[in-house]
């Protein structure tokens, strides 16, 4: 049992040295570490206002993500009918692959404040995704990454006090490319949601940096 503890007690304190990145045992030399600056309700900012020193906010920020669906779990933009997808061009719009992007824009992020008001805050976004695949559900499935079309959608957003932001959001209809428009089946570019526009407002709540650790 002596042999046991003398393993086990310096593998917990070296571990926990790892987990903490301070030394075990011994208080740090410096007192305190400075306070974390105040969050925002998004990750374009950290505080209420523009920062009187420092970089402005980013211009530009987004994201890309691709993701995969397995064999029997296809994506449907609902542009085919499934029950007439038969004949010598059948409608084979279900997706294998999706490719994500999603971009925003700060047109006044070097402008803090105009007429006292903070505008800098304001931002346009746009989302889009790319749809591929080459298959019929119960009745084809490939590998195929053959491009089916586009959902997309944009909009400008207000970021207000407390976490909230006031959004209004375009949808257009579903970008489908021009080979599934002669296909039989063919249900037309409106896709599952079709036309619309939205106000609507977003609350936030919590934040985690880039490396996913908790601020």
């Amino acid at each position: 049992m002596i042999a046991m503890k003398n393993i086990f007690l310096p593998a917990i304190v070296a571990i926990a040295f790892i987990a903490t990145g301070k030394a075990p045992l011994k208080a740090q030399d410096g007192a305190s570490s400075p306070p974390l600056p105040a969050l925002s309700h998004n990750g374009f900012e950290r505080g209420g206002a523009a920062p009187a020193v420092g970089p402005r906010p980013s211009m530009l920020r987004g994201y890309a993500d691709f993701s995969l669906a397995p064999p029997h779990n296809e994506a449907d933009p609902g542009l085919c009918d499934v029950p007439t997808t038969v004949g010598t061009t059948p409608c084979t719009a279900f997706a294998r692959y999706m490719l994500y992007g999603h971009i925003e824009m700060r047109p006044l992020a070097r402008w803090p404040r105009i007429l006292g008001v903070p505008v800098y805050t304001l931002y346009i976004f746009s989302d889009a995704t790319l749809l591929l695949g080459n298959n019929i559900p119960q009745q084809k499935y490939t590998w195929s990454a053959d491009a089916i079309g586009v959902e997309k959608s944009f909009g400008v957003v207000a970021p207000i006090p407390h976490g909230f932001e006031v959004r209004i959001t375009q949808h257009p209809p579903f970008s489908s490319f021009q080979q599934y428009k002669q296909s039989t089946g063919y249900l037309g570019p409106n896709g599952p949601w079709g036309r619309y526009t939205t106000v609507g407002v977003r609350k936030y709540f919590g934040y985690h940096g880039s490396d996913g650790a908790p601020r």
